[in-house]
């Protein structure tokens, strides 16, 4: 991730003004920033404002300690931006703050809204308190096999909204306001239960509210997995449990974890699912454990973890010479963890050795990483013999202006013609994840171990600085010194076309170019925008619907042979300009 360039508590704004659907001001609406930690509870308040007389509202927000650096070096962070008014539809929105700017909303429109009230009970008829109940469109729903409804029934659904949801009073009884006109389904859900769905419900505005009852039913005896991880005496502890999860079309895996106890339970995928469970102990005493075959409606698992057996990795060079200052990985499923080792003598690692099958990797510095064995605990030997190859070395300096500079991270990153790993969709020729980083000393002098076979660039950055790349090269054509030069980069500007009665600010501009490092601003209230500091080369400019969060996002990969194609190009110490027509978009 980028570094921040300074450590202070930072502070952000939000500009939004709001009107009805004949673009009169709303006054008093209710503007909260929503935060999560990314668990299914309820989200919480970390900033509120209200509109004034003429709809509009200013709401400041202080980034938290977990925001990141977007690529210009500011502080980013996002949150949830939940508008309601009573009587008027309720309006939800991520929206992405960065330190000492204001983030332009433009015009938010609510329209009249519908309310429904009602009670959320279990199967017995019995009032429910504390459940959280929200609505969803019922055309969500269109389609879905009873198969699909089953999961959601046990899983839940992203579309069920837990930022606008209402909570439901000790007679089960809830309210929820804000609702647009059109036909909702209510979602209701309660701790250790499955979730209810009501009816499809058609709401009207001008006719009043509307009053139902929802069920949440208890789980079924194969809608769950639960069991305990304990240690070598039999005694719970506290676990994180990878699940990897296999049926007849798909498999997956993620982790989870238990109380303090060692307990744990989960609602499984569907019925036909068979999973995998691997515990890690979450003090770092034992190694990895598996239990396989594990099937729903199975309530009384145990995971078991084991006095420790060692089990030695020798780490040798192309000449048998012992590799020291190795690391040494476990892979279980795809999800690789460090362990601890001793070292009874040089290039010796001494390990806890995992049960199940596993796959091992070691890294070391000056070496590329060395993960060709898969091993069963059943099969394998005492003692494993791993040849490390040799990490190539780029070395170079880094200059701005001619000096040199000093502290800057120069980093190593695959190449790939076809572009065939994806950032939020995005094609990506220079993949997004290094392959060997280091920093320039004080003579502003580097040396990068990289640890790839194949094209690659070299990418340098400095909080003071836009970013500096080489062109593509191969390991081949990485044998004599390079040098990275800082520069003022180039900018792209434009304005957005919208059509005539529609606003042109708060909308959302991203430019990428396909390192996976997509960036995103938004229109003033004119529809115009610019990005600065950009790398010179060739850029693409869309529209999308979310701000783009520095913090990650999705990655996949494609099969395609067809070429990328740009916008525009972006030139050194110069404005490109790039206009959008919203309605060719």
């Amino acid at each position: 991730p980028v570094e921040l360039a300074n450590s202070e508590t930072f502070t952000a704004f939000l500009d939004v003004r709001f009107v009805d659907e004949y673009d009169t001001p709303l006054s008093g609406v209710q503007a909260a920033l929503m935060s999560s930690d990314g668990s299914r509870q309820k989200p919480w308040k970390v900033a509120h404002g209200q509109s004034d007389r003429g709809g509009g509202a200013r709401v400041e927000v202080e980034l938290p300690s977990w925001a990141d650096a977007d690529e210009t070096g500011l502080a980013a962070a996002r949150f949830e931006l939940v508008a309601t008014l009573e009587g008027r539809t309720s309006h939800r929105q991520r929206v992405l703050f960065r330190e000492g700017e204001t983030t332009q909303l433009g015009d938010v429109v609510l329209l009249r809204g519908a309310r429904i009230q009602g009670r959320v009970v279990d199967q017995h008829g019995a009032a429910l308190e504390g459940a959280l109940v929200g609505a969803v469109d019922a055309s969500h729903f269109d389609g879905l096999t009873p198969i699909q409804l089953e999961r959601i029934g046990r899983l839940g659904d992203d579309a069920f909204d837990r930022l606008t949801a209402a909570t439901t009073r000790v007679d089960g009884e809830f309210e929820l306001g804000g609702l647009a006109a059109g036909t909702v389904r209510v979602w209701a859900h309660a701790p250790d239960r499955r979730f209810g769905l009501s009816e499809t419900i058609r709401l009207d505005p001008l006719t009043g509210g509307v009053e139902i009852e929802v069920v949440v039913p208890d789980f079924g005896p194969t809608d769950r997995i639960a069991g305990r991880v304990v240690g070598p005496d039999g005694r719970g502890r506290r676990a994180s449990i990878t699940r990897y999860m296999t049926t007849k079309e798909t498999s997956r895996g993620d982790t989870i974890r238990t109380d303090a106890d060692g307990l744990f339970s989960f609602p499984v995928a569907s019925h036909d699912s068979v999973y995998q469970l691997t515990a890690g102990d979450m003090n770092d005493e034992f190694s990895k454990v598996q239990v396989r075959d594990v099937r729903p409606g199975d309530m009384d698992v145990e995971i078991a973890f084991r006095a420790p057996v060692p089990f030695l990795v020798r780490l040798r060079d192309a000449d048998d010479q012992p590799v020291e200052g190795g690391q040494i990985w476990i892979g279980i499923d795809g999800f690789y963890s460090r362990v601890r080792n001793t070292q009874p003598a040089p290039g010796d690692y001494v390990i806890d050795r995992p049960s199940g099958t596993f796959r091992l990797e070691a890294k070391a510095p000056g070496f590329r990483e060395n993960d060709e064995f898969e091993l069963d605990d059943a099969t394998a030997p005492d003692a494993v013999d791993l040849v490390m190859e040799r990490a190539l070395v780029v070395e170079g300096e880094v200059l701005a202006n001619g000096a040199p500079v000093e502290g800057a991270i120069v980093e190593a990153f695959q190449y790939d013609t076809l572009a065939r790993e994806t950032v939020n969709g995005m094609r990506c020729s220079i993949s997004r994840f290094e392959c060997g980083t280091t920093r320039s000393d004080a003579e502003g002098r580097f040396r990068l171990e990289v640890d790839l076979r194949g094209p690659f660039v070299v990418r340098a950055r400095h909080a003071d600085h836009v970013d500096a790349e080489t062109a593509p090269m191969t390991p081949d054509q990485a044998g004599d010194p390079i040098s990275l030069s800082f520069a003022s980069g180039g900018s792209i500007e434009g304005t957005v076309h919208v059509p005539p009665g529609e606003s042109a600010g708060g909308l959302v501009v991203g430019v990428h170019r396909g390192d996976g490092r997509p960036r995103s601003v938004r229109t003033a209230p004119d529809g115009s925008y610019r990005f600065d500091g950009l790398i010179p080369g060739d850029w693409n400019v869309f529209l999308t619907d979310d701000d783009i969060d520095p913090r990650g996002g999705s990655f996949s990969s494609v099969v395609t042979d067809e070429p990328l194609t740009w916008d525009c190009r972006v030139e050194l110490g110069r404005t490109t300009r790039f206009d959008i027509d919203q309605d060719d978009d």
